[in-house]
């Protein structure tokens, strides 16, 4: 299998563009808050993986296209689409889909500057959304892409960050599990 880490080309003059251009490709390692959430009984190798394993890979909502991303062992294809004019420019509504083939529990958890969990959407078995939440744009720091792991243990894959969420104010953010 290939794996696309390639980034779109922003215009010339773009603060994204050039905030991209200064990022490493690699993972950025954050602290645990969302990013493991046991669900019943865990075995502590499954907690450990969460909280010391692979870092959490920020990405940039622009380039989830439903080309497949890695990080650590985790693959997945997820599409990032858009739409204006949905809630006041002062807000987002982050819908959360799966694919008819995606059964294990998919989340997206939003948090704030604290760390404080700001509202969480799922899809798990036959439920494959549309789930959605909409927030206050200044309410939301991250958002966490997280899925089930080893023993049901919920770890946080992906991140998107404030910045990255702003470029969407006003906008409906559906996020499409294609396939894990």
């Amino acid at each position: 299998m290939q794996v696309i880490q390639q980034h779109r080309e922003r215009p010339a003059g773009s603060d994204l563009g050039q905030r991209r251009a200064d990022r490493a490709e690699q993972p950025v390692a954050l602290e645990a808050s969302a990013a493991a959430r046991p669900a019943g009984g865990v075995g502590v190798e499954a907690i450990h993986e969460c909280l010391f394993g692979p870092s959490i890979l920020e990405v940039d909502l622009d380039d989830l296209d439903g080309q497949l991303i890695t990080n650590g062992g985790s693959s997945d294809r997820i599409r990032a689409t858009f739409r204006s004019g949905v809630v006041p420019a002062t807000q987002i509504r982050i819908t959360l889909r799966s694919a008819a083939t995606v059964t294990a529990r998919k989340e997206l958890t939003a948090e704030d500057v604290l760390g404080t969990d700001k509202g969480t959407i799922f899809t798990q078995d036959a439920n494959h959304g549309p789930n959605s939440m909409t927030r206050s744009l200044a309410a939301v720091n991250k958002l966490f892409f997280l899925k089930a792991k080893a023993f049901g243990v919920m770890c946080a894959v992906y991140v998107v960050d404030s910045f990255e969420l702003s470029q969407h104010a006003g906008q409906e953010i559906i996020i499409n599990r294609l396939a894990d």
